[in-house]
């Protein structure tokens, strides 16, 4: 797999936030990415804007935004269209119940939380299809 120098987690859970990160530990065990972590849309968004990333995970589900039915959602639509983030893979992994339609609007790719606790190497997997 692609060695990854920078990720970025987005997700308000911290229980979710650690599964990520050992996930994440497991998976690039020989070459571990240094992994930044906001708990908000908001917060990902201006911490994405900072830095250079491979990879962007955020949930969909997360603080409230006025006229936003997911705070995920938002991101993506403010983040995605711009230049700085054409090389950057995205990833949602949420437990909202159309995580695919919206995975599909945005031509992301995603893995649900429901997928992950029955299999944590989806995650796995999912990386691998996104880097081959």
């Amino acid at each position: 797999m692609t060695e990854l120098k920078r990720i970025l987690i987005i997700e308000d859970t911290p229980e979710w936030v650690r599964t990520h990160k050992n996930l994440l530990g497991e998976i690039f065990i020989e070459n571990p990415p240094v992994i930044d972590i906001c708990f908000s849309a908001k917060d990902g968004f201006i911490q994405a804007l900072s830095a250079k990333y491979d990879l962007i995970i955020t949930d969909l589900e997360m603080e409230k935004i006025p006229n936003e039915y997911y705070a995920g959602d938002w991101f993506l639509k403010n983040i995605l269209n711009r230049e700085q983030f054409k090389e950057t893979k995205f990833l949602i992994i949420s437990g909202a119940y159309n995580i695919r339609d919206i995975a599909e609007k945005y031509k992301v790719d995603y893995v649900p939380k429901s997928s992950l606790i029955s299999n944590p190497l989806s995650l796995k997997y999912k990386l691998e299809s996104l880097y081959q």
